[in-house]
């Protein structure tokens, strides 16, 4: 996505309703930032919210394991001439061996608050040794939504979802991982928003994204189908899809 893309810019015009769990998200990592916080951002990406969480607190470190987007991100903030921004390429993943590459990219004790928007959930087995005790986590992240009810006149490559998450739950995810890191969550919320599609081209567009250059079906392929789902399935003047959020915060005590 890198490569064709500055950030997670996503290639299609669409509308996503109110309430939408980005909102309330942005609503509760204000309510935890100060003049003095000193903040980490996982999962940075372009570093647009970072840039803008950097105006709000101290200090705030964003991380990624995608070179570019990091790349934007430095840009970004020269750009915004805040010199108490910083970005590093990083990756918390477990299942990478060396240590480097295993742990959150930062020291001991160092931020008060952690968070990420639509982050990974990988760093969360580090994430107690870098929060200070009485620091916070927030996050939010995509739940398991079923497909659309028309899914089934597209291909089903269309419509891969996130088996694990499909059968445990996003919140049952969160608290398993949080509980082998000694932490508990401390309170959550689920949303559920439709995003609106007026267009067969950009409904095509969502499709396809996730293949980047690749896509398995071009649009002439997928045309009719599409069109029928929009012949059949469009609610004033577009077509829906479904998208549940979830979003939670941990207190940290030592």
């Amino acid at each position: 996505m890198s490569q064709f893309q500055e950030g997670y810019l996503y290639p299609w015009r669409s509308e996503i309703g109110n309430r939408n769990g980005e909102d309330a998200f942005i609503e509760v990592l204000y309510q935890h930032l100060t003049p003095t916080t000193v903040a980490l951002d996982v999962g940075c990406a372009d570093g647009r919210l970072t840039v803008d969480v950097a105006t709000r607190c101290a200090r705030v470190v964003g991380y990624d394991r995608v070179e570019r987007f990091i790349e934007t991100a430095r840009k970004r903030a020269m750009e915004a001439s805040l010199t108490n921004c910083d970005f590093v390429v990083g990756d918390a993943n477990p299942r990478y061996e060396t240590v480097t590459n295993s742990l959150v990219p930062a020291a001991d004790n160092t931020f008060d608050l952690v968070f990420s928007r639509r982050g990974p959930l990988n760093y969360i087995h580090d994430v107690g040794r870098v929060v200070k005790s009485g620091g916070w986590i927030v996050q939010l992240n995509p739940a398991y939504t079923p497909p659309p009810t028309w899914a089934d006149q597209l291909p089903s490559k269309l419509f891969v979802t996130n088996m694990r998450a499909e059968r445990f739950g996003i919140l049952e995810s969160v608290a398993e991982r949080l509980a082998a890191a000694n932490l508990t969550i401390h309170s959550h919320w689920f949303f559920d928003v439709p995003e609106r599609f007026f267009e067969p081209r950009e409904l095509y567009a969502y499709l396809v994204w996730n293949f980047l250059d690749n896509p398995p079906y071009s649009f002439d392929e997928l045309r009719k189908p599409i069109e029928r789902i929009f012949r059949d399935h469009t609610t004033s003047g577009a077509v829906e899809i479904r998208h549940r959020r979830f979003l939670w915060k941990c207190l940290v005590n030592r």
